[in-house]
């Protein structure tokens, strides 16, 4: 796209073209279910220029599966880190896992209607799930019983001030994920 005289996106930027389907909030949805966030599928994938990384939903219980399959020991190079998102709206509590090796999010594209489904894949040097309150309590007390041992608190000054804080993080649970610009 060209507009007055610059070229968007910057040359060398990674571009996804794809078909996709507009909401009422000029937001665009994969069409597809087959999305992966390395061994996590997402089925629901919106794409948004207007933010500038990605927020994971996670299922009821999932944070114990998680625990499972990235283990969080002080050696294993990977971390658990509380943030809070940026977001417009009502600031959320966000779980952010990294490890040295990254991650690969994979996404079955359609590029127009008679196309067939395409893979294309992209290196993320983390994920990050929005908690809704259920999750945030389910990880405070996974990390009090020494489920999750290498967890840093991050935004939250202390453990006590994330467990004050859990009566304040939003009820509502992500259903989509939010995939951005990652430049």
């Amino acid at each position: 796209m060209h507009t007055n005289n610059t070229i968007y996106p910057p040359q060398g930027t990674p571009v996804l073209k794809c078909l996709a389907l507009r909401n009422q909030k000029n937001r665009y949805f994969i069409v597809t279910k087959q999305n992966y966030f390395d061994q996590i599928q997402v089925p629901y994938v919106m794409l948004d220029s207007g933010c500038n990384t990605h927020l994971l939903p996670l299922t009821p219980g999932q944070i114990q599966h998680l625990a499972s399959m990235y283990q969080t020991t002080t050696t294993s190079g990977i971390l658990w880190q509380l943030s809070s998102s940026g977001a417009v709206g009502e600031p959320s509590c966000t779980l952010k896992i990294s490890r040295t090796t990254g991650f690969q999010a994979t996404f079955g594209l359609y590029h127009d209607e008679q196309d067939s489904l395409v893979s294309h894949t992209l290196n993320l040097p983390y994920l990050q799930f929005h908690l809704c309150r259920a999750d945030a309590r389910e990880l405070f007390n996974m990390a009090q019983n020494g489920v999750i041992t290498a967890l840093d608190y991050g935004c939250y000054q202390t453990v006590q001030q994330f467990e004050n804080e859990i009566g304040n993080i939003s009820q509502q649970r992500r259903t989509h994920a939010l995939f951005g610009s990652h430049g």
